[in-house]
């Protein structure tokens, strides 16, 4: 499919779609998005930048969840690829084409809020063959079962296919009743095209959310704009942001702040950066600093300055102590570990959590935890300290 036929099938109705959407279920009309560019940049929320990074992080989520769904569709219709595929060498025989039309699948699922069916239609062909004085009928345009799902064969196909006519088919030498009009790869060009189709559709639709929040950011009021443009790595004098001593500034403003002696190396095994390299750590550093002193503004926490901060995965709390897997431990490198009595836990607005122990401090963030949070956590108690 070239880029012309893309757009026509995929893009453009999904603009309108889209447009429909805006159009009659929210009600926007263009006076509407006339009022938004105009209006008080205080009554509109900020719209953030999308840089590289977002966009590569965008579409490697995609290209990631896609390869997901492939590998497990394929992993499960491994079988009958196999057997199509086998099918490359089967004979070539005569026939005639004894039913053609179009019937109706359907599959039903079903969960808790009751069951659903789902629709399509497939093409339905019955033919007959004679093989070595044998008379053979068979259904099978390929070995998938297309009416037990939808594999992209169009109901078109029936029109090569006539009541009567004279056909090709391809049937197994070792067991001759088994036969098909599309044999080997051919048979598998539906389906590909179909998942490719899909595949298409996906990241037009991702592009389509990437250019409207970017038309978005760029028509709110410019001072809203500013604020979205501005970063937190604005009061150091770098622009690269591409060595170690460039980090350590930002580790240095951290220590200035909290008195501490932090480096960044430690700061790096909390945000698992291996190589400092990109404004992109920067801003990972900088995030962490930024959590660390506002846990600390809070104040309960002893002698944290005098500890090393160590990040927790797969984190929970057992008989008062901290069991998870620690991240670039100075001693103990990255291993499971089961720590000493807790002494104290501090939350941030967002959830984070410094565990100190009698020699050391753990950083668990919220998606950290292995499975039920902690019963003091913010989200779960609000009105009282649970440790206490």
């Amino acid at each position: 499919m070239d880029l012309v036929g893309i757009f026509i099938e995929i893009v453009a109705p999904l603009a309108l779609f889209v447009s429909f959407i805006a159009f009659f279920f929210f009600e926007i009309r263009p006076r509407h998005i006339k009022e938004f560019i105009e209006a008080p940049a205080e009554k509109l929320p900020v719209i953030s930048t999308i840089d590289k990074h977002k966009v590569q992080t965008a579409y490697f989520g995609t290209t990631f969840l896609i390869l997901v769904v492939v590998i497990a569709i394929v992993g499960f219709e491994s079988p009958t690829i196999y057997d199509q595929l086998q099918t490359s060498d089967w004979k070539q025989e005569k026939g005639t084409v004894d039913i053609s039309e179009v019937r109706e699948g359907s599959s039903t699922s079903c969960d808790d809020e009751g069951c659903s069916t789902s629709y399509w239609d497939y093409p339905y062909i019955v033919y007959s063959y004679e093989v070595n004085g044998a008379i053979y009928w068979s259904n099978d345009i390929v070995l998938f079962q297309l009416d037990e799902g939808d594999y992209g064969f169009s109901p078109d196909i029936i029109e090569d296919y006539p009541v009567d006519s004279e056909i090709s088919l391809y049937y197994n030498p070792q067991s001759p009743d088994e036969s098909v009009l599309m044999k080997g790869y051919s048979g598998l060009i539906p389906p590909i095209v179909m998942m490719s189709q899909i595949i298409i559709g996906v990241y037009a639709v991702v592009t389509t959310v990437l250019v409207i929040w970017k038309i978005l950011f760029h028509i709110q009021p410019s001072s809203n704009r500013k604020k979205a443009e501005a970063s937190p790595l604005d009061v150091f004098d770098i622009q690269k942001w591409d060595s170690k001593s460039d980090g350590q500034q930002i580790v240095d403003w951290y220590n200035q702040e909290v008195d501490d002696d932090k480096t960044i190396e430690d700061f790096m095994a909390m945000c698992g950066i291996s190589e400092f390299d990109s404004k992109h750590d920067a801003l990972g550093v900088m995030y962490k600093a930024e959590k660390l002193i506002k846990i600390r503004s809070t104040g309960s926490m002893k002698n944290l300055k005098d500890k090393s901060v160590i990040k927790m995965t797969n984190a929970v709390v057992t008989d008062g102590c901290l069991v998870g897997k620690a991240v670039d431990h100075p001693e103990l490198g990255t291993q499971r570990v089961v720590t000493s009595s807790i002494v104290g836990m501090m939350y941030d607005e967002e959830g984070t959590c410094i565990v100190e122990t009698r020699n050391t401090a753990y950083m668990v963030e919220t998606k950290d935890w292995k499975k039920d949070l902690p019963a003091n956590h913010p989200s779960l108690l609000s009105d009282k300290e649970w440790w206490d």
